[in-house]
């Protein structure tokens, strides 16, 4: 977008009035709907690969709509002034739906969570009015959620009290070494833990200014896959073992494969290829002659993965160092300094 704007908009004769980008999204003014017509027009006439999209002010012809959306938030056309009223935007899918307040998470994700809204609100609203009308839908929304309105009331004050007071009176001589340690959350004896833990450590250690966090622990989620497990044949960039199914371990291989487990098991320069004339697994078994004798691909154990062939190279040198099978011919992939 930078690459357009200096080489082909700036020059462009309805250039909007006023432009402001976010990544792919811009907010334009026009003098008129011809102009910002035509600007649309020529933008998407510079590169075919390139579609560009226009939200407008006006739905149609016959309705006139004041607001626009950008981002998150709300541009309403002000009939008593001309710069408009900002507000925050709420999705029309939006379900209302949050942490619940009896979640079983740390008291500060949930402190936090009304602390990051009333500050989001705050700093898009661009009127009192506004911003208390947002705050109002806020509250609704924390309370249906278990929020106690007390607690969300008590947060909104202490957010909106840090603009108008001077926070550098408040500020404490950190002259100490400043440790965080990470705690699992698990309820109340949490809290109990960290007050036992504070005073102990706050007695042997008087100069350092220890800070207990808590981390959520095992979830739901942590026991399913967000992702279907990929079959064993469409596994790729990984170390793998396959033996042999009479002779076991005294006829195995060690390799590695950044290309499906199937495409080198399969391919035309594939271990299983009868074209194959290097394969040593075929060399195994043309030696052997015994019908017994096979490599059952479903078999193919998977020692370890990777994302870049050259850890995959390490990987298998170092498995072959150290357990050389019998069919591999190579010592090594990559040359080590192993001591």
């Amino acid at each position: 977008m930078a690459h357009l704007e200096e080489n082909f908009m700036q020059d462009h004769q309805e250039f909007p009035l006023f432009y402001r980008r976010y990544v792919d999204d811009t907010f334009c003014l026009f003098k008129d709907r011809f102009a910002a017509e035509m600007f649309f027009i020529f933008l998407n006439t510079i590169d075919t690969n390139i579609k560009f999209e226009m939200e407008w002010e006006q739905d149609n012809w016959s309705f006139w709509t004041d607001k626009l959306e950008f981002l998150d938030t709300v541009e309403i056309r002000s009939s008593t002034s001309d710069n408009p009223d900002i507000r925050t935007k709420v999705k029309a899918t939006d379900k209302g739906l949050s942490y619940h307040f009896n979640s079983f998470v740390p008291m500060k994700y949930k402190l936090n969570l009304v602390s990051t809204l009333v500050y989001r609100i705050y700093k898009i609203a661009s009127n009192y009015q506004l911003l208390h009308q947002d705050l109002e839908v806020l509250k609704k929304k924390l309370v249906s959620n278990g929020f106690p309105l007390y607690l969300v009331e008590t947060t909104i004050a202490k957010v909106l009290n840090k603009f108008y007071t001077d926070s550098s009176q408040d500020k404490k001589d950190d002259d100490g070494e400043n440790v965080v340690m990470v705690l699992p959350y698990l309820g109340h004896i949490s809290y109990s833990t960290k007050r036992k833990l504070v005073k102990l450590l706050s007695k042997f250690y008087p100069t350092v200014n220890f800070r207990i966090v808590f981390a959520c622990g095992y979830r739901l989620s942590n026991m399913f896959a967000y992702k279907d497990r990929l079959p064993l044949s469409c596994r790729n960039c990984v170390v793998y073992y396959t033996q042999c199914e009479k002779c076991g371990p005294s006829a195995a291989y060690v390799g590695k494969t950044k290309n499906t487990l199937h495409e080198r098991f399969y391919s035309s320069s594939g271990h299983l290829h009868p074209s194959n004339t290097n394969s040593a697994l075929l060399g195994h078994l043309d030696k052997t002659r015994d019908p017994e004798c096979e490599f059952v691909f479903s078999k193919v154990k998977i020692l370890d993965s990777a994302k870049y062939d050259f850890k995959l190279r390490f990987v298998e040198s170092i498995i072959l160092k150290y357990d050389k099978q019998n069919l591999n011919t190579q010592e090594r992939s990559i040359p080590l300094n192993v001591v």
